[in-house]
């Protein structure tokens, strides 16, 4: 079976090669309890996000469930949250997609990306991921957004993000992991890379010294 790039590969990639290719080759192993924790806190402040994000436009045109990309697209609401999309090898959710601002003038609205981030500080991975959203948004509405925004910290701070050169990077990201998932053996980890990625590395291989 083909593996799939999702956001938590292209997430894992971007922070431990060696846990991402565990997951594309589906050895994951025991998932080290900091990452549960993160995860626990990440969907705390995701359902706390969202439900300020959807006060915030009450106003408009909004699906609030689950939804797909395509059904989007067709139904051209003004904001979506929980949106789902596949596009090749890739299966990913949106935490939301905004109309443009000059979505009232086009027959078909064009959509931006919405990312929910619980640091207070927006990094650069943060930025990959949601241009790594993008990116499949652009194919599938036919229009590159040119830009995104991430909702961040406990006062859902809202910036602003320009999408242009790291939609570049990310499709060199994309091909890396491909090429990672194709690859014999999982790559190395140098002595740059953090003293928890090195832990990731002996509780995914059960090793307890």
């Amino acid at each position: 079976m083909k593996a799939v790039i999702t956001n938590e590969v292209f997430s894992d990639f971007l922070q431990c090669r060696y846990r991402a290719y565990l997951k594309l080759t589906g050895a994951t192993g025991q998932v080290p309890q900091p990452d549960d924790l993160h995860a626990q806190l990440l969907q705390d402040y995701r359902t706390k996000a969202r439900q300020y994000f959807l006060r915030a436009n009450r106003d408009k045109k909004v699906n609030s469930e689950c939804v797909s990309l395509p059904a989007v697209l067709a139904k051209r609401y003004d904001l979506a949250v929980d949106v789902t999309a596949t596009q090749d090898d890739m299966i990913l959710y949106f935490d939301a997609l905004l109309a443009s601002p000059g979505a009232t003038k086009m027959s078909v609205p064009g959509y931006v990306p919405v990312m929910f981030v619980l640091d207070e500080k927006v990094r650069k991975e943060n930025k990959l991921q949601l241009a790594f959203c993008a990116s499949v948004l652009a194919h599938q509405q036919a229009n590159a957004p040119p830009f995104g925004r991430i909702v961040h910290g406990p006062r859902f701070t809202s910036t602003t993000i320009q999408l242009g050169t790291l939609l570049t990077e990310v499709g060199n990201v994309v091909q890396k992991i491909r090429a990672l998932e194709r690859a014999n053996a999982p790559p190395t980890i140098t002595a740059g890379q953090k003293l928890s990625d090195l832990r990731v590395r002996c509780q995914l291989s059960g090793d307890r010294r």
